[in-house]
C-alpha cells in the first residue's frame, strides 16, 4: 500500500515516511476550494472536510456554567491560593516511527483564559498557543483550553483524530474538567500532561 505522497506504507493508519494518514480515496483528488492535494480528511490549507464535502467552518464553543452551592461558598476573609500551570508535551516512544525529542514544557500565562492547541498554518493564518507542528496527525485546530479560576476546561474542536483523555476519547464539542496530572493523547503521538508548581 502507498500513501498519498507515493510511500511504501505498512501501517494501515499513517505513513511511516512523511506521517500522513492513509486513505482509500484516490491518491490525486483536488481541494475544490482552494486546488490543493488531498493528505488527509481536512485540507491541509483551507481546512475543506473531504469527508462532508462541506467548507471549514469552527464550531460553535459551548460554555459550560458553573454553580456552587450556598453551603460551599468560601466564606468572604478567605485567601484563594493561585498556582502557576504548565502543559509538559512529550512523546509517545512506544508507537513505531515517533520521532526521539526532548519534552517540551508550555508555562500557561496567568493573564490568559483561552489556549489553543494544534498545528501552525502561515497560509490559513492559524497560530496555536501551544503549537505542535511535529506531529501530522494534529488538527491545525486541534483543541481549546480554558482556564476558569484554578481550573481547567478541554473542548475538542472537531479534530481529524480526536483526542483522549486518560487514555478515553473524548466527544467533539463537548467541556471536560481537567485536574492535576491528567494527560492528553493526541495526533499520532503525542502526549500533554497538565502540572502546576
Amino acid at each position: 500500500m502507498k500513501c498519498n505522497n507515493g510511500h511504501e506504507a505498512t501501517d494501515l493508519e499513517f505513513c511511516p515516511v512523511c506521517g500522513i494518514e492513509i486513505t482509500n480515496t484516490p491518491q490525486n483528488e483536488i481541494c475544490p476550494v482552494c486546488q490543493s492535494l488531498k493528505t488527509e480528511n481536512f485540507c491541509d490549507e483551507c481546512g475543506y472536510n473531504f469527508l462532508t464535502k462541506k467548507p471549514n467552518i469552527p464550531p460553535p464553543i459551548k460554555a459550560t456554567v458553573v454553580t456552587v452551592p450556598l453551603n460551599e461558598v468560601p466564606p468572604v476573609n478567605s485567601v484563594e491560593i493561585s498556582y502557576s500551570w504548565d502543559l509538559l508535551v512529550s512523546i509517545n516512544n512506544n508507537i513505531s516511527g515517533a520521532p526521539t525529542t526532548e519534552p517540551q514544557l508550555f508555562p500557561l500565562d496567568n493573564m490568559k483564559k483561552d489556549f489553543t492547541i494544534g498545528r501552525t498554518s502561515t497560509n490559513r493564518k492559524i497560530f496555536p498557543t501551544i503549537p505542535l507542528d511535529g506531529d501530522k496527525g494534529i488538527s491545525h485546530q486541534h483543541a481549546l483550553l480554558q482556564k476558569q479560576g484554578n481550573s481547567f476546561t478541554l473542548i475538542d474542536l472537531g479534530s481529524s483524530n480526536g483526542t483522549q483523555l486518560n487514555g478515553v476519547s473524548i466527544p467533539s464539542n463537548t467541556p471536560r474538567a481537567l485536574k492535576e496530572g491528567d494527560t492528553l493523547e493526541l495526533g499520532q503521538w503525542t502526549r500533554i500532561k497538565l502540572q502546576k508548581h
